[in-house]
């Protein structure tokens, strides 16, 4: 035995909003809390049947209050698998394989908890594993047995099997030649229920090792259930295929993914299945927010609307997931579209039908729901399908998706909200509140999941990446009040838990910690250091790249920023970057981009500027500053106006200038900008001869003073005796 410590499921990557899956073992939603060791998996017994041997009483595990794995029952040795050899196996021997089977199951899943939390110890991964191997054992041996009883119920065994290996093993051989077994036989005895939920496995399967070969497996299936006009398998495999689709870091397939969406909502609206018609719409809105294309939200939109259409029908409320999920998607469109009062008038909606929707019993505790599909539904239906459908109390039938528990949505509520008040956090720090909020939810998952040790670890790793997410959004926050010290406090802690070490280092999270950590730099003077993050490879702008939005944006805030430290450095790479980024940021959808462009533009050139050309530049960065309603690009753009046109004037108009120039760096809560703009306006004051003013904007400068980053200063005294110096030279 290796003395290796089992290592932690592998996590998962993450979209803006989590996407509802279509419910099959496999594809179970990830969650919450750290996992630092990844299951073992196991090779199967290579199809030859075992004896039920005894199992050694499991070795007590640590006492934890959330995850204590359940006792296990098998308290006593369990009975041989293998009957008298003169006596042919009865109908009763295998049901007991079966029931056995069930039973090991179940006491392996209850221990996914405690080998998720990082706690176990070698020992009881190995009475995991021994007890799956037992399942499988009982499986095999049944599966070879009762082909000599009924075609039906081997077939049910062997997609039991199936099931079993694709979750529990990593042997692919023998799931596929169980597969191709299963299929043949369900091809003669006519078993159609059973030979498409083997397919439906073989398409998952497949989806591990070649994502496009399983598309092509999906699109094959959904063509034969066509033909045999089973319109349910039709929706079960356009879900799967739409749902693989849709996974993080897989290959690209928007345009083939609303092409299903939109032949999906066509079926749908043939038959009237009302539910099918909402899950439809919502998928392709959230297809829309991720896509690249100009008319994305505008498209987003108008599936919103497609979907609230049904908002007064009974299956809408029977889907609290799906109002939720709409919500969520809506005020994520008006994020995008950087609309802040309409993101806010959203929020506030936002949380009222929160607390109104997750208080039905519709809301399960793994979170998972039905969408009926207008048919009757067997009472075997979910056997002869593997859980693919199932039958709901009056008895329809159903596809079962998964999404968030309660506690999960309300996290991510909090985040969005706190996402949609960054703008005015400088004010109120109502974002941080929100946020903050949002993190007390990153709670252990609920007790009592019957899961296996992969599906539990992917429940947590999607939590865990929520809370990173809000974490991350927790430090733009400080940043947007200029607490330089807690944001980068928080990104060195980020960086010291272990818990995120590999979510920190994925395409899409790296990027924003570097950016994050090298504008902590800039904020506290550390202007060296943050020159250099700023022009690393993650952060430079490749006209060659197709990075996404998000990508594309911090880098052109990062070539931003390296300008106002070039110019301070005095370098001539300042003008030609400044260059660079003109179409890039002139034509932005970000007003505050455009409007930091323009504000370098007017500053930034190597020869001084006409005035009327720096009010031309100004004029254009007001506009929109003033409609992202950003008071510290007001507070700049103002200050910068009192600089260049008012000093050395005496008169009315330059004192309003710098009197508002002191109040928006006030709101801003940026103690740098409110020095700079209480000592122009002092200096003012001064020239005017309203002595009695200047005591008392005198005191406020050095309170300022004190609260400016001790790096900042250094700078600044370092610049203004340099300036002395050259005075007295003079």
């Amino acid at each position: 035995m290796s003395d290796a410590k089992p290592t932690p499921p592998a996590p998962g990557k993450t979209a803006y909003v989590q996407i509802p899956t279509h419910h099959v073992v496999d594809k179970v939603q990830k969650t919450s809390k750290p996992q630092s060791r990844a299951p073992k998996r196991r090779k199967s017994n290579e199809g030859v049947a075992v004896h039920v041997t005894p199992i050694p009483a499991p070795v007590p595990l640590p006492s934890k209050p959330a995850h204590q794995p359940t006792k296990l029952p098998l308290s006593a040795p369990a009975p041989s698998v293998q009957p008298a050899e003169q006596v042919p196996p009865s109908i009763h021997d295998l049901t007991v394989l079966l029931a056995l089977a069930d039973e090991y199951l179940t006491a392996a899943h209850s221990m996914s908890a405690h080998l998720c939390s990082g706690d176990a110890t070698e020992e009881h991964w190995e009475i995991y594993h021994a007890m799956i191997a037992t399942a499988l054992g009982c499986l095999e041996s049944a599966s070879k047995d009762w082909g000599t009883h009924e075609p039906r119920k081997q077939a049910r065994i062997r997609l039991k099997l199936a099931e079993v290996l694709l979750e529990e093993t990593t042997n692919s051989e023998e799931l596929a030649d169980l597969l191709v077994k299963g299929n043949d036989h369900c091809e003669r005895e006519r078993l159609t229920d059973i030979k498409y939920a083997l397919k439906h496995l073989e398409v998952r399967a497949q989806f591990r090792s070649s994502p496009k070969s399983a598309f092509k497996l999906a699109e094959t299936a959904i063509a034969d259930a066509q033909a045999q006009r089973l319109q349910r398998w039709v929706y079960a495999f356009r879900f799967l295929r739409i749902s693989l689709s849709m996974q993080p870091g897989g290959p690209s397939e928007t345009a083939s993914t609303l092409k299903h969406l939109t032949e999906l909502t066509v079926e749908a609206d043939a038959r009237q299945d009302v539910a099918v018609q909402i899950v439809a719409a919502s998928l392709e809105a959230i297809m829309h927010v991720h896509s690249n294309r100009r008319d994305a939200l505008e498209s987003a939109q108008r599936a919103l609307t497609a979907a609230r259409t049904h908002q007064l029908a009974p299956e809408m409320e029977q889907l609290p997931q799906m109002c939720a999920l709409l919500d969520c998607v809506d005020l994520a469109c008006s994020l995008s579209d950087y609309q802040n009062e309409k993101a806010k008038n959203k929020t506030d909606r936002l949380h009222h039908d929160l607390d109104k929707r997750t208080r039905t019993n519709a809301w399960s505790k793994d979170g998972s729901f039905l969408i009926t599909i207008g048919e009757a539904a067997a009472e075997t239906v979910e056997a002869d399908t593997a859980g693919i459908f199932r039958r709901t109390a009056s008895g329809e039938l159903a596809l079962p998706f998964q999404w968030l528990s309660r506690g999960q949505l309300y996290m991510i509520g909090y985040s969005l909200t706190g996402s949609g008040l960054l703008w005015r956090n400088s004010e109120d720090k109502k974002a941080e509140t929100f946020i903050a909020q949002g993190l007390k939810l990153d709670q252990p998952l609920p007790d009592g999941l019957n899961l296996s040790v992969r599906a539990y670890g992917e429940m947590q790793a999607v939590q865990r990446r929520m809370a990173l997410e809000a974490k991350l959004v927790m430090i733009f926050a400080y940043c947007t009040r200029a607490n330089w010290a807690s944001a980068a406090e928080a990104i060195e802690e980020l960086r010291a838990d272990t818990t995120y070490t590999a979510d920190l280092q994925d395409e899409n999270t790296a990027p924003k910690i570097l950016y994050l950590a090298g504008v902590c730099k800039h904020g506290l003077g550390d202007l060296e250091t943050a020159l250099s993050i700023y022009q690393s490879p993650d952060l430079t702008i490749d006209p060659r790249s197709k990075s996404p939005p998000y990508l594309k944006d911090l880098r052109i805030l990062a070539s931003l920023n390296q300008i106002s430290i070039l110019r301070s450095l005095n370098s001539a790479s300042a003008y030609p970057l400044l260059a660079t980024l003109h179409s890039l940021c002139q034509s932005h959808t970000c007003p505050s981009i455009r409007a930091a462009y323009q504000i370098l533009a007017a500053s930034s050139s190597p020869s001084s500027l006409p005035i009327i050309k720096q009010k031309q530049y100004l004029q254009a960065a007001l506009t929109p500053a003033q409609a992202a309603k950003n008071s510290q690009m007001l507070s700049i753009i103002m200050n910068t106006m009192t600089e260049m046109f008012f000093t050395g004037i005496v008169g009315k108009q330059a004192l309003q200038s710098a009197d508002a120039g002191t109040q928006l760096a006030t709101k801003s809560a940026d103690p740098l900008w409110g020095v700079v703009a209480q000592g122009m306006y002092r200096s003012l004051l001064e020239r005017s001869g309203e002595v009695g003013k200047v005591d008392v904007v005198e005191k406020r400068v050095r309170q300022g003073w004190e609260k400016v980053p001790d790096g900042v200063r250094e700078i600044l005294e370092g610049q203004w005796e340099k300036e002395r110096e050259v005075k007295n030279g003079a």
